[in-house]
């Protein structure tokens, strides 16, 4: 199924009580970093697509999501699964994410979503430093 129906697929299927909920969920800005989301969707699962875009020189073998809830005082950092890619995302690749069941924090102004750890094929790893993320204000 390509990205853009799925996109279609999850805004449609959004459930009422989210739409209704004004919590600004975005992508957080990681330039400079091996992995970075590109594109996202939300809807039911919260983060219902996304591509993932290897910024690296090295194969991504597997990749783990990360969001964080802001609130007026203070952040919760949460990460999700470690998702395998059998085929690899190459260098200058990007990968379809699988859906995020992200529990929806209702008290939340915003909720950031960014690439939180990867495993390359050389078998190193990268996690996001959680300093680096921006929380972004109006």
């Amino acid at each position: 199924m390509s990205l853009s129906r799925t996109i279609d697929q999850a805004q449609k299927s959004a459930p009422p009580e989210l739409i209704s909920v004004p919590v600004r969920l975005v992508i957080a800005q990681q330039e400079g970093r091996p992995g970075r989301l590109v594109q996202a969707a939300f809807g039911s699962p919260l983060l219902a697509a996304a591509q993932i875009k290897n910024d690296s020189k090295k194969t991504i073998l597997w990749y783990r999501v990360g969001w964080i809830d802001v609130h007026p005082d203070g952040t919760e950092f949460h990460k999700g699964e470690l998702r395998n890619v059998s085929a690899g995302i190459r260098p200058g690749g990007t990968h379809s994410v699988t859906p995020q069941s992200v529990p929806p924090d209702v008290n939340a102004e915003q909720v950031i979503f960014f690439v939180a750890e990867l495993v390359f094929s050389d078998g190193k790893h990268w996690t996001a430093n959680e300093k680096d993320i921006r929380i972004q204000r109006d």
